[in-house]
């Protein structure tokens, strides 16, 4: 047998011996269960799909974006922009600020002039009043003063008596209470800041301290000259007398002066009448202080303030 012969031998050997070594697969049933198959099976699976998932990871990666530096005076202008918009949004609160406070102003002074507007309406009824009390003060002190020297008709004492259940120790009728709806905001609030006209802002706390000085004058009127004289005219009116014919009326006290009853005092004490004349003309003198300068004196402010709100605010006068 030559070399060649034998060559081609050898290769037909060979080929037939790879065939004989491939494995053999079993395509006879589908549903045989996939974990039957051997680590050689799996190691024979094809592993081109790992090459580009791992490219893919790599360049995920590796992968470095370009970020560009930004210049002095970009920065600068990004700067600028910030602080141009704070300063507008802090002007732009200033200003509604501003409006809210100016409307909240307006609105408090027309409250005020309404609430002066009443008070007015009040120190007039006030003083009308104190006027009639104090021309009946001056009729029971001239009473007092001749029942001294001589004993007073049943007429004239009945008088008396009506004078002192009426006008000897009345108070709610005379005092003064302020409409303070708009300044008890003011105070309370502290929305005297809020009062951008000077003039306007001290004209209304000079009307609220005279005020408190109209309300406690009166009160020490009352309790140092009215209530003192009161106590010794107890001494001298019976009020067993009163009582019954001032709870039986419709007109208070004019059950008095209808009577058919005799009037007496209890006592023509020299001494005591004389001391009751002396408490009588105190009262009747600081009550008239009272009612002809303290309450025309504020009745005279509320106006003066009134036409000034008026004025300063633009307020439609009525």
């Amino acid at each position: 047998m030559s070399n060649e012969e034998k060559i081609e031998e050898s290769r037909e050997a060979g080929k037939t011996e790879s065939q004989e070594e491939k494995p053999t697969v079993n395509r006879q049933s589908s549903t045989e269960d996939p974990s039957t198959e051997t680590e050689s099976e799996i190691s024979n699976l094809p592993t081109e799909e790992v090459g580009p998932k791992s490219e893919i990871t790599n360049m995920e990666v590796h992968h470095h974006p370009h970020v560009e530096k930004k210049s002095f005076k970009e920065y600068l202008l990004e700067g600028i922009m910030i602080f141009i918009a704070v300063t507008m949004g802090f002007i732009a609160e200033s200003i509604r600020e501003n409006i809210t406070k100016h409307e909240k102003e307006h609105h408090l002074m027309e409250m005020l002039v309404q609430d002066l507007k009443k008070d007015i309406i009040q120190l007039d009824t006030i003083q009308n009043r104190s006027k009639i009390k104090l021309a009946y003060l001056d009729t029971l002190r001239q009473f007092v003063f001749a029942e001294i020297d001589n004993e007073l008709s049943d007429s004239a004492c009945k008088k008396m008596y009506y004078i002192d259940a009426r006008f000897g120790n009345s108070g709610l009728a005379y005092r003064f209470v302020p409409i303070d709806r708009a300044l008890s905001q003011l105070e309370k609030t502290d929305a005297y800041n809020f009062i951008s006209r000077q003039n306007v802002s001290d004209s209304i706390l000079n009307y609220k301290g005279n005020n408190t000085t109209l309300i406690d004058d009166y009160q020490i009127i009352r309790e140092y000259y009215q209530i003192k004289a009161h106590e010794v005219s107890q001494q001298i009116f019976k009020s067993s007398l009163v009582d019954n014919l001032i709870a039986g009326t419709t007109k208070i006290y004019e059950g008095i002066l209808q009577s058919n009853k005799k009037f007496t005092l209890l006592t023509r004490d020299k001494n005591v009448l004389e001391i009751y004349g002396s408490k009588l003309r105190d009262n009747r003198l600081f009550f008239g202080y009272y009612t002809n300068t303290l309450i025309p004196a504020q009745q005279a402010r509320a106006e003066r303030l009134i036409t000034l709100i008026e004025n300063e605010y633009h307020l439609k006068k009525e």
